[in-house]
């Protein structure tokens, strides 16, 4: 039988799927001027708005000692505070770059996002009321229904030609229809023991991870405003877009994982099982962001072409580039749900400040501002900010550096070799195909990226089992029902 913990990663494969296709679909209907129109407005809001739910959810499940009621209580009132002056905030942010940038629609889209993120906070505060009692079965059926809800919702409005609208409306529709279901499965009342007290120990807990956050969105906002500055908005648009691409195939299934282990972690005894499951963790996360990575860094030009349209070649060196940012997620979210489980929450916070310091100084830099350029900078911060995440991990946890160098190794070995196969296949099918001028450019391309996706898969599959045969077998346990 499978796990409750297998169908809930299968289901966050599920939602992923929906949303890259709905992504790809909206990509040939909305023009990247739109994206860059709506990635402007995040871009500037980040900087007040960037402290997101101060992470009321993750403590909602960290707090195993306060009774759930009168937790779950306090966390909505202060939740649905925050994001009410979040919302002003954004209004007025809207309304500012509705002046600058000569589009009148910015503050609309600012409310209906707004909207979208109050009801995403309710939901995510449900969905850790299942993850607290270890429900992950009924959190897979909520990850599809949402999934699905979203994508129909996107894909309609932007065949209809809803623009930037077809954006936020499917944020705001599929949450609206994902909030409705899930209280049937976790109904709310009304705050009755909210506790004053407990919320000072919410915004204590949450302000060191918030902090994080609101770096981690600064220094994407600093990102989205140079861009903007150096090349276009249509440039700001088409890194969004590959941003968005990259993280539909990497982070967010780390955080499928992190719902699993976080919790986990959260309810181990000591410090000692802690660091066990650091380091298992750290080696699975690895595992399948390499190969992600191995997979994208190929792909992308590939990827672009079938799937988005000739609209979207200025997204392929950001594509490229942000394939080899994939592994750094699993630095960063194995050490910061070590990390906080274990009382460290201000590790992510002093591994991104020192990140957004580097991005800072690579900025003033001079060098010549490109596409391919600029990726890599972002590189480097994401990097930066990872390690020095995981290394306070390590060191709150005493784990020894040289329990993990034998599957960094191993595994980054294998994800190189794959990426090597797959480069060489994908170039001899593109020679292959060039003597053949029968054959349109579209099915080239899209024969070169099945191709392609089928060695990646294969190899990488082979060599984990050469290479990886203990953690592999130890993958296949985890999902077993016991």
């Amino acid at each position: 039988m499978i796990s409750s913990r297998a169908y809930l990663i299968s289901s966050v494969v599920f939602a992923q799927t929906m949303r890259v296709m709905a992504t790809l679909v909206i990509a040939r209907f909305v023009l990247p001027e739109d994206f860059g129109a709506y990635a402007a407005l995040l871009a500037a809001a980040s900087f007040f708005t960037g402290f997101t739910d101060f992470s009321i959810p993750a403590s909602f499940v960290q707090f195993q000692d306060v009774e759930e009621d009168k937790s779950r209580d306090t966390a909505l009132v202060l939740g649905l505070l925050v994001y009410s002056l979040y919302t002003i905030g954004l209004i007025i942010t809207g309304m500012v770059l509705a002046h600058t940038q000569q589009d009148d629609r910015l503050p609309w889209i600012a409310l209906i996002f707004s909207a979208s993120a109050m009801l995403g906070f309710v939901y995510n505060l449900q969905l850790s009321v299942l993850n607290r009692r270890k429900e992950f079965g009924r959190e897979s059926i909520q990850n599809i229904i949402f999934s699905v809800a979203q994508a129909l919702t996107g894909i309609g409005l932007a065949v209809a030609g809803w623009g930037i609208y077809a954006i936020v409306l499917q944020l705001l529709v599929g949450q609206l229809i994902g909030n409705i279901l899930i209280w049937f499965r976790v109904p709310l009342r009304w705050p009755r023991q909210a506790s004053l007290s407990l919320m000072k120990r919410y915004l204590w807990t949450g302000l060191k991870v918030s902090s994080s956050m609101y770096l981690h969105y600064v220094g994407n906002g600093l990102m989205g405003l140079f861009i903007l500055r150096a090349l276009s908005q249509a440039a700001l648009g088409a890194w969004n877009r590959a941003v968005q691409i990259q993280g539909l195939f990497s982070q967010n299934l780390l955080l499928a994982l992190d719902r699993v282990f976080f919790t986990s972690m959260c309810s181990a005894p000591d410090d000692a099982t802690r660091g066990r499951m650091m380091i298992e963790a750290f080696s699975i996360y690895f595992l399948i962001s390499c190969g992600f990575a191995a997979w994208f860094v190929v792909a992308a030009p590939e990827l672009v072409r079938v799937m988005l349209g000739p609209g979207w070649e200025p997204a392929i060196p950001f594509m490229q580039v942000l394939g080899a940012v994939i592994p750094s997620g699993a630095f960063y979210s194995t050490g910061h749900a070590s990390a906080f489980s274990a009382g460290r929450a201000s590790a992510s916070f002093i591994g991104l400040l020192i990140g957004t310091v580097v991005l800072g100084g690579l900025f003033l830099l001079p060098y010549s501002h490109t596409e391919f350029s600029i990726a890599w900078v972002y590189c480097v911060y994401r990097y930066v900010a990872s390690l020095v995440t995981f290394g306070i991990a390590c060191q709150t946890l005493r784990i020894s550096y040289r329990k993990l160098i034998t599957p960094f190794v191993l595994i980054a070995l294998q994800a190189i070799m794959t990426a090597y196969l797959t480069y060489e296949t994908s170039q001899f099918v593109r020679i292959w195909m060039q003597t053949s001028s029968d054959i349109p450019a579209v099915v080239q391309s899209l024969m070169i990226a099945v191709i392609g996706t089928t060695v990646a898969v294969v190899a990488y599959g082979v060599l984990t089992f050469i290479l990886q045969r203990n953690l592999a077998k130890r993958i296949i346990q985890l999902s077993r029902k016991r």
